[in-house]
């Protein structure tokens, strides 16, 4: 699945008109282009401890990724041996930098991350992650701007923690990264 995980940030990151060799933020990596949502629905990660583990390796994967700092590879090797690893130790590393060293297999053979992506039309941030809206799964419009489903009016954004900045459900009441009450999230 590790490789479905690299394939996908690699389109994503086309959506996004950045190249390979582009450096990608960590906080950005796991918050914007791969946030456990689009995980979840594109590649079928059934829990967010899935998900925490393929991000996790993914960012070990020395072969496909290349990391600015040495010490964020070691963090990640280190939390890959928790009993529970997970991604909330990534705050410190949320400026490291990232690069992808190569293309898919399957794309390596076309001119590039522009090509990967059969309709290159500028989509909204919610209408490039899931396919469908967040609450009822129904189609979203693929047009820059949509930030709420037209069949029943749910909010596309996806809650963070103004404190430490880690993805929230929005039920939650507390962060479940750093612990801080979430009661006077804007977003």
């Amino acid at each position: 699945m590790n490789s479905e995980l690299f394939d996908l940030l690699y389109r994503r990151m086309a959506d996004e008109s950045l190249g390979p060799d582009d450096p990608v933020g960590v906080a950005e990596l796991h918050k914007r282009l791969l946030p456990y949502q689009t995980c979840r629905d594109r590649l079928g990660y059934a829990t967010k401890a899935e998900y925490d583990l393929a991000v996790l390796r993914l960012l070990a994967d020395e072969r496909r990724v290349a990391v600015s700092e040495p010490a964020l590879r070691e963090a990640v090797q280190s939390e890959i041996r928790q009993p529970e690893p997970g991604l909330a130790f990534l705050h410190r590393f949320a400026a490291s930098e990232i690069r992808l060293k190569g293309a898919p297999a399957e794309r390596s053979s076309g001119p590039g991350p522009a090509s990967t992506d059969p309709d290159p039309a500028p989509v909204s941030a919610a209408a490039s992650g899931p396919a469908g809206c967040r609450r009822c799964a129904a189609p979203l419009p693929r047009v820059e701007g949509v930030r709420y489903c037209p069949a029943c009016g749910a909010d596309q954004l996806v809650p963070t923690c103004a404190d430490c900045g880690a993805e929230v459900d929005e039920h939650w009441s507390y962060c479940g990264f750093c612990g801080k009450l979430q009661n006077a999230r804007s977003s």
